[in-house]
């Protein structure tokens, strides 16, 4: 991932107020941990970094952050630097671990994702309202999945070098309006800025892709 492409990832999930509600349950007062989760007959997982100023008095948003194609979640932790913003604006982070690339037909990784969101929300005093996803390359593919079939149970989503995919556009239904932050590459020889219809993906120029996948879904809604 170039310094570039940090950047903008980075920028995407910039957070600010907290909103206050009662405590989920008493800290451990554990701040980096790997997180576990069972779906279906499957255990997946997360790496999760908790804010220093976290001590489940009030809520904090969290921040889902889902790696690219072959990545990892602890390369996703290293190269994007999200702990840093985490600490300073005050949010957690769950840097997302794919079974192998994250599935944008299939029901896995939706459930995987939302089903994370319930559990960690038992162990941390997290605010539901502000929820967010970002996704680099393969990762922010699946993020657009996520704005497109999940949009209530996110606030904001942010894309970094990846354009959507004809089938899930076919498939995108949003059911509220999502913020959305894309950010791709002019001279990106591997998610190319105008598409890759071999690779079945979409254009990121005029007409938007947010139109073409409303007009794909036959929806009147958009983004």
């Amino acid at each position: 991932m170039s310094r570039h492409a940090v950047s903008a990832l980075s920028a995407t999930v910039a957070l600010t107020a907290l909103a206050c509600t009662e405590p989920v349950a008493p800290f451990d007062g554990v701040h980096d941990f790997a997180f576990r989760v069972a779906i279906a007959d499957t255990v997946r997982s997360a790496v999760v970094h908790v804010p220093p100023s976290y001590d489940g008095s009030h809520a904090y948003p969290l921040v889902l952050a889902f790696h690219g194609a072959g990545g990892n979640a602890d390369e996703m932790r290293a190269s994007t630097g999200l702990d840093g913003p985490a600490d300073s604006l005050g949010f957690v982070v769950a840097y997302m671990q794919g079974a192998r690339d994250w599935d944008l037909v299939g029901p896995k990784d939706l459930n995987f994702t939302l089903g994370l969101i319930e559990a960690l929300a038992r162990r941390l005093n997290l605010d539901r309202d502000r929820v967010y996803a970002t996704g680099f390359s393969r990762g922010g593919s699946f993020t657009m999945r996520l704005a497109c079939e999940t949009a209530p149970s996110f606030t904001a989503v942010g894309i970094v070098a990846s354009t959507m995919y004809a089938d899930v556009a076919s498939a995108c239904r949003p059911r509220a309006r999502i913020a959305t932050a894309l950010v791709v590459g002019t001279v990106d020889l591997v998610v190319p800025i105008d598409g890759d219809s071999t690779a079945g993906r979409l254009s990121a120029t005029p007409p938007s892709i947010c139109s073409r996948a409303a007009t794909a879904a036959t929806s009147p809604r958009s983004w």
